[in-house]
This record gives structure tokens, sequence and C-alpha cells, in this order.
């Protein structure tokens, strides 16, 4: 039986990913997002808006 290794130098991982945020934006977990973040609105507002 054979191992493969995540991450390798056949199965490499996934480059740095830097994003500056935004006065009043936070980062924000989301299913199969690698990263998101979302503009903080006080509630009661309409909506949030989100970026990914």
């Amino acid at each position: 039986m054979s191992t493969v290794t995540y991450p390798s130098e056949t199965f490499p991982g996934f480059p740095e990913v830097t994003m500056d945020c935004p006065e009043g934006w936070v980062p924000l977990s989301v299913p199969e997002a690698q990263m998101a973040i979302i503009q903080n609105r006080p509630e009661g507002s309409s909506g949030r808006t989100c970026w990914s």
C-alpha cells in the first residue's frame, strides 16, 4: 500500500491569500469558501454585504 500526502510536491497546497478588511468588516466562516468577510451593520438594517 502506498501513502499519499497533502500538501506535497504531487499535490501542492493552496497559495497564501491575504485580504485587507475595510473598517467595519469582519471575518465570517462560510461553508466551501476559503475566506470571507462581512460588513458589520446595526441590527435591523437591510441585509448584510458579504465578499468571499
